[in-house]
């Protein structure tokens, strides 16, 4: 944890231990049996703002944006090279063609089914990971402290932390391609509420009536389509270019790197535009 804060430049509160009686001072829900707990600053973030606030910058510096349009196809010259997308409008029906100097895919767990609308035997880029997250009321945590359960059942993390006047729990790790508006199994949402029960004092009973709300999304881990089997993924951002194409796509990553991945997204972009015009980079 020294580590962690010197990451951080030392610029947030000191991580330190506390013994089973302090731990119990501070986060009173918790189990009996706890031996120490070690506390550390953590950032947290609204994932949900912050898209909207990026489509909403790139719309106030002229970029469309289009919400409910889906891509179904591309379109191409005569050498087969991308030109523009064909866009499905989901709430009309209607559909309708894009013209671009450039096409980028950055379509995150989605991007094995639209690679395969080209070719349908593309090797997989994506090893998409499913997590399931389900909401508390507030009284199970105290204000301005989480936990984090580095021992599931699963051999998983789990954290159990305060958001916004309610109790996030979080989350679990199913490997399985994403689905648009998926459903919640019953099964993961029970999972999450026993191990939310396993880690809190048997004075307070979590009980499936509790979950608020549950919803579930991907990590868009990427893995080397070339990669032998059994090869970890990565959880970092690769970027790529498809020869026949010219398509441009990106993967992986998250959202503390997304800034440092657009620049280089776009800084790619420019090079192969800058050779296809036989320009200086």
């Amino acid at each position: 944890f020294l580590f962690y804060d010197g990451l951080a430049g030392f610029n947030s509160p000191l991580s330190y231990a506390m013994g089973p009686r302090k731990a119990k001072e501070a986060f009173p829900q918790l189990a009996e049996d706890i031996k120490y707990g070690a506390v550390y600053c953590e950032a947290m973030h609204n994932d949900a703002r912050t898209g909207t606030s990026i489509a909403l910058t790139a719309a106030n510096h002229g970029a469309t944006i289009a919400n409910y349009v889906e891509m179904v196809g591309l379109v191409k010259d005569s050498d087969g090279k991308a030109t523009g997308a064909v866009c499905l409008d989901k709430m009309t029906g209607e559909k309708f063609e894009v013209k671009a100097t450039a096409v980028v895919l950055a379509t995150g767990a989605f991007l094995d089914s639209i690679r395969r609308m080209e070719d349908p035997n593309a090797e997989k880029a994506v090893a998409a990971a499913a997590g399931v997250h389900i909401i508390l009321p507030g009284y199970f945590t105290p204000g301005g402290m989480g936990l984090c359960n580095l021992r599931t059942k699963r051999g998983a993390t789990m954290y159990f932390l305060p958001w916004q006047g309610h109790t996030i729990v979080g989350s679990t790790d199913k490997k399985c391609d994403a689905t648009s508006s998926p459903a919640v199994t019953e099964d993961e949402i029970q999972y999450l509420v026993n191990e939310a029960a396993s880690c809190l004092s048997g004075d307070i009973r979590v009980r499936r009536s509790d979950v608020l709300s549950a919803w579930q999304g991907w990590r868009p881990l990427y893995r080397d389509p070339n990669a032998p089997p059994g090869a970890p993924v990565s959880r970092h951002h690769a970027i790529g270019v498809d020869p026949k194409t010219g398509v441009t796509f990106i993967c992986g990553g998250k959202w503390s790197t997304y800034r440092a991945m657009a620049e280089e997204l776009i800084d790619k972009v420019r090079t192969c535009l800058s050779r296809k015009a036989h320009l200086p980079e």
